[in-house]
């Protein structure tokens, strides 16, 4: 290989989500490179490639026409032309960023070939959703959406509490039935006689095991009806087959496979009259939610889809309509909107404190199967300020794998993994600031053992690292933000 093909092979690992890591290197490797077989003096080229979040956005060609390609993968191409045709050049890499810049080759003879020995740089952040996670220690249950780490011992956050779920997506609702087709995606909730509806609300986070002490949904009237009687039911479905709603779909297969019904009846009085804009809860149907969350396949942030079926009225076409995902308004959606609600309230018997199993997956890692690790570290940044050391002590373990695969939120997913016996202990005994990019545990011999032993391993595969409190007795915790903070706050190795 030559310096040209391993520039070009650096830079296709380049993406708005990498913060690059300096190679070390004085004034003078940098900006004054020298043909190391004659001493001559060749034209040094430092090219500086903007890998700021931008370039994930849209390019436009000479005739300012919408390329199908991002601007980095435009700048790709073009620094592969430059490169395919360049010689008798020093060249390096330097990458810029609001975080600001960094080499990531210095300025090296083009035409050089890299022979065994040669010193190299790997480095990658997280990259998606799944490469990062926690698994609660005392219930297995594993969460892939916080935008933090909790690193240590930290507050059980399913001892018990209220959630409100909110419709995120034009197919988690649908209604029709009847002479009416099922459609997805409306912007109100008619509830009518002759109409069967569904709501689909995911990521509520209840765990397995959790008791259900109250649940309702709220709905924001989306006109004024006069008293007008009418008896519906609310059913829970059971079942793995909770996907979104889909235009045309036949809601009624979904009921054949529910919970038994919570009748929810509205008299034809002045008492059960809906204004136009007022918040209205039906009543409570937590033995639909508990009965759901009981099945054995239930995970904590499974999908619940909530159906209300009209079962009678006086004949005079009763109903009630209240605002959904797809209102006109805008105000409409969000915690403070007025989109139909789920609301559940759940406790557990589980400790106020619990340990956590965080999971770091990094993909792409370019180390190839022998090399010698000279140093591997963790890089995190802090998503709370500790004033002052403590005497937390983390272990840290590698996964036993030649190609790590992407984390899921099955029960124990990450404590479950094969991993190697080998354990670092990491102590960030140094006070942490708030946004810092802080030093993590060293993991240069885990590294080491992964490329030398782990079947099938190969350069561009991934690794997973699993960290955990070396002692039940811990009580402290560092906060560390996660994939889901946005790019410059994920974790790199």
């Amino acid at each position: 290989m030559t310096y040209a093909q391993a520039l070009l092979t650096r830079l296709l690992l380049l993406s708005t989500t990498m913060l690059s890591v300096p190679i070390l290197a004085d004034d003078t490797e940098i900006f004054l490179g020298r043909d190391s077989n004659t001493g001559t003096v060749k034209p040094n080229v430092l090219f500086v490639l903007d890998n700021s979040g931008s370039m994930d956005g849209v390019a436009y060609d000479e005739n300012g026409n919408r390329s199908a390609l991002s601007r980095m993968e435009t700048m790709k191409l073009a620094f592969e032309e430059v490169l395919a045709s360049a010689s008798q050049l020093n060249v390096g890499i330097m990458s810029f960023n609001g975080n600001g810049g960094s080499i990531l080759y210095p300025v090296r003879d083009i035409d050089e070939l890299l022979t065994a020995g040669t010193s190299s740089v790997s480095e990658t952040t997280i990259t998606q959703g799944n490469d990062d996670g926690v698994e609660m220690t005392s219930s297995g249950n594993v969460y892939l959406d916080d935008e933090t780490l909790h690193i240590g011992h930290t507050a059980n956050r399913e001892i018990g509490r209220t959630v409100r779920a909110f419709l995120q997506d034009d197919y988690d609702d649908i209604e029709g039935r009847n002479s009416i087709a099922f459609s997805a995606g409306q912007a109100q909730f008619n509830m009518h006689v002759d109409h069967l509806n569904g709501l689909r609300y995911y990521d509520l986070g209840i765990p397995i095991g959790a008791t259900i002490t109250n649940a309702y949904l709220e709905f924001t009237s989306s006109t004024t009806v006069a008293s007008q009687y009418i008896k519906l039911g609310v059913y829970g479905q059971l079942g793995e087959a909770t996907g979104r709603f889909a235009d045309g779909e036949d809601l009624s297969q979904r009921l054949s496979n529910a919970t038994t019904a919570i009748e929810w009846t509205m008299a034809g009085t002045a008492a059960d009259t809906w204004y136009q804009n007022q918040v209205y809860q039906s009543p409570d149907i937590s033995p639909v939610i508990q009965a759901i969350i009981d099945q054995d396949h239930w995970r904590a942030n499974n999908p619940i889809v909530i159906m209300v079926d009209g079962l009678e009225d006086a004949g005079g076409g009763g109903h009630r309509a209240g605002y959904l995902h797809r209102s006109e308004a805008p105000e409409t959606t969000g915690a403070d909107g007025r989109a139909t609600k789920l609301v559940v309230t759940y406790t557990t018997n589980a400790n106020a404190t619990v340990d956590q199993l965080v999971g770091l997956r990094f993909d792409e890692i370019e180390v190839p199967a022998g090399a010698t690790i000279t140093s591997a570290r963790i890089e995190l940044v802090s998503a709370r300020s500790n004033g002052a050391a403590d005497n937390l002590a983390i272990q840290v373990q590698a996964e036993n794998t030649g190609d790590a695969a992407s984390f899921t939120d099955q029960s124990a997913s990450l404590s479950s993994r094969s991993k190697f016996s080998d354990v670092t202990t990491w102590k960030p005994d140094e006070a942490w600031d708030y946004d810092q990019t802080v030093s993590g545990p060293n993991v240069t011999a885990l590294v080491q053992r992964i490329v030398n032993d782990a079947d099938d391993w190969c350069g561009g595969n991934a690794m997973a690292f699993y960290l955990k409190p070396a002692s039940a007795s811990d009580i402290f915790e560092r906060l560390g933000f996660a994939y889901e903070a946005g790019i410059g706050r994920r974790a790199r190795l």
